[in-house]
Order: C-alpha cells, then structure tokens, then sequence
C-alpha cells in the first residue's frame, strides 16, 4: 500500500497522528508537506548545526520551494563546513552547484577561487610529504599550515616539487642560534617551514639591530646560491625555527632532466630577499663612511 493511501485510511486515528509525527523530511516532502519539512529540518539543523547532511537537505528544499537567496545562504554553510573539515572537492563541487543559480555572486567567485588553491595545496602537502623521508615528512606535515604561507608553493609547479624536495635537508634552530655568519660562503638557500630568521647587523655604537625579519614560508640565500655571494649580515633564528635547505650539490641534481631549468630558479629567486637586505647593508655602510 502506498504511504499517502495508508495515511488516507488513518487520517484522524490515534495510530494515523503517530504515523504522521514519525515521518522523515523525505518523507514529508514526498507528500508534498513542504512546510513541515522545513520545520522539521529547520529544527535539526539548529540542534545539530554540524550536521552537513541535514543542511545540504534544507538548502535543497528551500531552493525547491522557491526561497532562493535563504537556499544560497545554507549552501555557503555547508560549503564552509566541508572546507573547516578539509573535505575541499566537496566544498568546491558545492560552490559550482550554487554559481549555477547566482552566477554574478562576487562571494562565490572568491570562494570558488580559495577553494580552488585550497584543493592545489591538499594535493601538494601530499607529494611534500611523499617526497621526504619518513621523518621529515611527517614534521614537514605537521607544519603545512604554516608552510602555506608563503608564495613559494605557488610558484613550483608539482613536477619542479617532486624534482627539488628529495634535495634539501631539514635543519632546525634553537631561538637566538646563528645560521650563518656575515660575509660567509655558503652556497645554500633556506626555506622556512616554522619559525622566523632575522638579518642581524652591528651598528657603529656596538648595538645590534635586525635590518629584516623572514617569516614562515620565506625564503633567504637566494643569492648565495644562485650567485655565489657572500651572505650579506648576520642570520639568526629569533625563535624555535624548521628550515628546508637547498645547497650546490641539491640544486644539481634538481635540475637534471629539468626541461624549463631557468623556471625553477627563478621561482626561488622571485623574491631576492637577499638582494634587499644587501642594499640596506651597503646604504648604511655609506652612511657610516659619510658620517
């Protein structure tokens, strides 16, 4: 027997209002008891605010019912939810679902575009940690929110990733160790995976004073590496730091079989940080001849 014809024959019974309070938002809606299942939907999601399933259900019914921009609201939910939880294709195949209804929704757009790095990285951290040792690999993990940071990633592509990881070396730093000394040879290139590494001077007066602080995700001895240059002041960790170094010998075999090898460097040269805080070292070199 159908569900709408038992509940025809029940309609007004002790057993008829009991079968009806029990039905599900499915249900409801199959009856054509729109309202109902909102209310009841409305009521679960307010319980149970984490419950995508049930909010996906209610975005769904409202857009069924012609409540478009309430509709669009609950989706946005969900979509956040999915992305909090780290589930991006499904966060991004919502997004793309809902800018079918409101294609000119500047929210989004940008959300569409986030999401759409968001999924990269997921993707990258993998073949990160893929490409490091066991050890390095799962602290390299550990810190990926961190090591997002930075521009870097999005400058290799997962080819150069794969080629230049399995090259560097984890190293890390107590707070207020010296990387490297100023006027030093090391041909070497440190990316920062946590912590952060300050370009350290002494001044005329004997104080000392940080020209540049490198956060997580930046890079320092770019010109080091690429241009054998002396390191240019005094490096030191200012806190617990995790670097990734990238010397001579790493940066050969990298590029071996690199069909676009000047692309690669110049993605870990982009920013010259190097260059920069060698400026501010020469101009206050002048200053103090001048002086």
């Amino acid at each position: 027997m159908a569900l709408k014809d038992w509940l025809g024959q029940t309609k007004g019974g002790k057993a008829g209002k009991k079968a009806s309070g029990d039905l599900s938002s499915g249900d409801l809606i199959n009856l054509g008891r729109y309202e109902d299942a909102l209310a009841q939907l409305q009521e679960r999601v307010r319980r149970r605010p984490k419950d995508h399933h049930s909010r996906l259900r209610l975005a769904d019914l409202l857009m069924k019912i012609g409540r478009r921009p309430e509709s669009v609201e609950e989706y946005l939910r969900v979509s956040d939810g999915f992305e909090k939880d780290g589930f991006y294709d499904k966060a991004y195949a919502l997004v793309a679902k809902v800018s079918r209804f409101v294609p000119e929704d500047e929210r989004l757009m940008a959300k569409s575009r986030r999401l759409t790095r968001m999924k990269r990285l997921d993707h990258l951290r993998q073949v990160v940690v893929d490409s490091l040792s066991r050890a390095e690999g799962l602290k390299v993990g550990r810190l990926w929110n961190e090591m997002v940071k930075g521009e870097i990633l999005g400058r290799l592509t997962e080819d150069q990733l794969r080629r230049v990881l399995p090259n560097m070396q984890l190293r890390e730093f107590a707070p207020d160790e010296e990387y490297v000394s100023a006027g030093v040879r090391r041909d070497e290139l440190a990316w920062i995976i946590d912590g952060e590494i300050c370009a350290r001077v002494i001044l005329p007066n004997g104080s000392i004073t940080d020209i540049r602080c490198f956060d997580t995700g930046d890079l320092v001895g770019e010109r080091a590496l690429f241009e054998q240059q002396p390191w240019p002041a005094v490096y030191v960790s200012s806190t617990k730091t995790v670097v990734l170094v990238l010397d001579r010998e790493g940066l050969a075999e990298s590029l071996k079989g690199e069909a676009d090898p000047r692309s690669l460097i110049e993605a870990f040269r982009a920013e010259r940080h190097d260059q920069q805080v060698a400026a501010a070292v020469s101009k206050m070199a002048v200053l103090k001849k001048e002086s």
